[in-house]
């Protein structure tokens, strides 16, 4: 059983950096050094991910903003931890940067 579990964690990992990769801008707690920006424009969009003859298939699609009652006008990545992270890791190393996010999410997931 731990198999299957490991296998589907491997394989879900893919699919998220896939999609990861195929978004060229920065939003939320994806950020990118080679596109530091958000970028509404281009990307408020979904990614969607699909499987057909064993190949995965990646695409995206415009977000249907005028169905919502209520347009978000801040986000994730507005918050002030996710601008001190930011700020840090562009002035660190990679190396660096990713012992400072594990320093920072095992804080909070091991303080509550």
């Amino acid at each position: 059983m731990k198999l299957m579990e490991v296998r589907s964690i491997a394989y879900m990992s893919e699919l998220y950096v896939r999609a990861s990769l195929m978004r060229t801008e920065s939003r939320a707690g994806h950020y990118r050094e080679d596109f530091p920006e958000r970028d509404d424009k281009n990307w408020l969009r979904w990614i969607i991910v699909s499987q057909k003859g064993g190949k995965i298939e990646l695409r995206s699609e415009t977000l249907p903003m005028d169905r919502y009652k209520f347009r978000a006008t801040r986000f994730y990545s507005d918050n002030l931890l996710s601008q001190i992270m930011l700020s840090l890791t562009k002035s660190i190393s990679a190396n660096e940067g990713i012992e400072l996010w594990i320093d920072v999410i095992s804080s909070v997931v091991y303080s509550g």
